[in-house]
């Protein structure tokens, strides 16, 4: 009987010890922006305003553990927008401020979910935004959504482990616009002045 109570103990340190220990907030400041990345020629003649991001998600928490609701520490529209605006930069596409095309971003999903376990906890995080191509009139030329997961698990998972893979699926979601073919397209053909244009 003393065995089978030392054993149960003995599980439940363990169950503790796979269980991260969170706060109730995430940061939501550290999706990777690629400074240093390999700059694609095709986007170097590029040039684009970013406008406003809106966060357009149906829950106002960023995670969950347990049950236990994550709240996130940040502004999640500014955050996601700089983070969109410094992989353009990276990848060769010039911010501009006037008589340019124009991009704005619409997130409609960014979650992550932590699930303590024996003998290995996981993580598992989705994120979805929405990207509007505007021309320099500010018609629409072009919309659509992109997203992006992530995962991680282990014995231990930390908090910043988790913040970690909250901020891959935002970032693989980013990434997958820079790699979309017709964006690049129309994006390439509102960059091109007008004088260009005709002498082709």
């Amino acid at each position: 009987m003393k065995m089978r109570i030392v054993s149960v103990l003995l599980m439940l340190v363990v169950l503790q010890g796979c269980a991260p220990g969170l706060s109730d907030t995430l940061r939501v400041d550290r999706v990777r922006n690629d400074e240093g990345a390999t700059v694609d020629a095709t986007w170097k003649p590029l040039k684009v305003r970013v406008q406003e991001f809106k966060d357009l998600r149906t829950r106002q928490a960023i995670g969950e553990i347990n049950g236990r609701e994550l709240s996130p520490s940040g502004d999640i529209p500014h955050s996601v927008q700089s983070a969109f605006e410094q992989q353009l930069k990276a990848s060769g596409v010039r911010l501009a401020l006037f008589d340019s095309p124009s991009i704005d971003g619409e997130i409609s999903e960014w979650f992550v979910s932590v699930k303590p376990n024996f003998p290995k906890s996981t993580v598992e995080s989705q994120a979805s935004v929405r990207l509007t191509l505007y021309s320099p009139q500010s018609t629409v030329i072009y919309r659509a959504s992109y997203s992006g997961t992530a995962s991680a698990e282990g014995p231990l998972i930390s908090e910043d482990k988790v913040e970690e893979v909250l901020a891959l699926s935002m970032h693989e979601a980013l990434a997958q616009a820079l790699e979309d073919p017709q964006l690049l397209s129309k994006l390439g053909e509102l960059s091109v002045p007008p004088t260009a244009q005709s002498t082709k």
